[in-house]
């Protein structure tokens, strides 16, 4: 299962789910946090959960992540590479070196495109996997 927070972490989990169709692996991805007490409530203690959050601080990811914790369920958090509360409750954690737009450019704007190549890189390193088994 892998849950987006928000709109871009939203594309970034549809992204993950499309990416891995190749493995036969059935993928749910969930985002926004309206999703946080369902996902909390479907995954279970054999389930493997993946969390994309900017800041990891969000208090949907936070009380996602302790649920899941709660209930023995295996988590990755994928965020900026900051020290955040998402990650020291997962059991994995990922980071990207986020990119801000500069300020001339009058944008609040992040870049995600980090987070496509981590998830290509992951699903490459798991193909990698699969052929040595």
């Amino acid at each position: 299962m892998v849950f987006g927070s928000g709109y871009a972490q939203a594309r970034v989990a549809s992204e993950f789910k499309r990416i891995f169709l190749p493995t036969e692996k059935i993928i749910f991805n969930m985002h926004g946090y309206d999703m946080v007490d369902a996902v909390g409530k479907l995954a279970k203690e054999d389930d493997f959960v993946v969390i994309i959050s900017l800041s990891g601080e969000s208090k949907g990811v936070i009380k996602l992540a302790e649920t899941l914790r709660l209930n023995g369920v295996k988590t990755l958090s994928i965020t900026r590479m900051m020290n955040n509360s998402l990650a020291a409750l997962c059991s994995e954690n990922l980071y990207i070196n986020s990119i801000q737009l500069p300020k001339e450019y009058i944008l609040d704007y992040e870049i995600s495109t980090p987070y496509f190549i981590l998830i290509e890189l992951l699903f490459l390193k798991y193909q990698k996997y699969l052929a040595q088994l």
